[in-house]
């Protein structure tokens, strides 16, 4: 995750368009689709143990709610901070260049489609 922060921030740094936000948005994002398609696959495995059906609305809401802030106040505290976000800089500007930009801002679509495929292929089972 620190290498997708430091090419989203290099990215809005050429363009003097708030780096530091965009980056920590785009992870916040990336997670959630993440976090999505993991909770597909283990509703899939466990016959939809985490869904509507077995548990009541508010619980899942709650349990998304809470996963989601905790997600957003760990990412503030690694990125949003200078220091740390600096030492993550230098890091990975000395590592060998993996991935182009357009490819990492492809990974939120590719895990989406996944939990369509996952949704799709559960409802034929």
């Amino acid at each position: 995750m620190d290498y997708i922060f430091y090419k989203i921030f290099i990215n809005y740094k050429k363009k003097k368009d708030s780096p530091v936000v965009s980056g920590i948005c785009f992870l916040i994002v990336l997670e959630a689709f993440i976090f999505f398609f993991l909770i597909m696959i283990f509703n899939f495995s466990t016959n939809y143990l985490l869904s509507i059906k077995n548990l009541s609305k508010e619980v899942c809401y709650a349990i998304c709610y809470g996963i989601f802030f905790i997600v957003i106040v760990l990412n503030l505290n690694r990125y949003g901070v200078k220091r740390r976000r600096e030492q993550i800089i230098e890091k990975c500007r000395k590592g060998k260049d993996r991935f182009k930009t357009w490819q990492i801002a492809l990974l939120p679509v590719l895990f989406l489609a996944l939990s369509v495929l996952v949704i799709v292929i559960g409802k034929k089972w």
